[in-house]
């Protein structure tokens, strides 16, 4: 597929990609602004150039963006593992019907907050993720905020605790 766009700039090209990410990812109270990126050096386009070239790519791409919901975060998270080698119930290694049950439980969180107006204050990868940990908690799993999902809470360590317990609430 070729695609033509105007002959701004490479780097117009750039910027406006990455505003469109930041919006369509939800990063809406750490969205740089157009004006941030055009302080950080002289350019030789404008702010009319970026929004153009932002609407160029959205009709280049036909509007063709899949939307995420929770249920592809669970789904990565679980097909990713989300029993750890570590891991035990009661002190004792996690079986294949404690994996199943877990899985099942799993799934069954992920059906509950969707039909939860609440949650939908949870981005999707919150909701999948806390639907994850969640789950180990009610499969009784020793230590379930594992430090392997470390590296996926980032900056939301707060809302996946607050999602969790809100999940957990749910399930008594």
């Amino acid at each position: 597929m070729s695609v033509k766009f105007r002959s701004i700039s490479f780097v117009c090209l750039i910027i406006a990609c990455i505003l469109y990410v930041c919006k369509y990812v939800e990063l809406d109270e750490n969205l740089p602004t157009i004006r941030d990126f055009l302080n950080l050096n002289s350019f030789e386009f404008s702010i009319d150039d970026i929004k153009k070239m932002e609407s160029d790519i959205i009709h280049k791409i036909n509007w063709k963006l899949k939307i995420s919901c929770p249920f592809d975060f669970v789904n990565f998270h679980v097909n990713s593992g989300f029993i750890f080698i570590d891991d035990s119930i009661d002190n004792k290694m996690i079986e294949y019907k404690d994996y199943i049950d877990i899985k099942r439980k799993i799934m069954n969180l992920e059906n509950e907050i969707i039909k939860n107006h609440y949650f939908l204050q949870f981005s999707p990868f919150i909701q999948g993720i806390s639907c994850v940990i969640a789950g180990r908690v009610l499969g009784k799993i020793k230590n379930s905020f594992h430090k392997n999902f470390e590296k996926t809470y980032l900056n939301n360590k707060e809302d996946i605790e607050k999602c969790v317990e809100s999940i957990l609430k749910l399930n008594k």
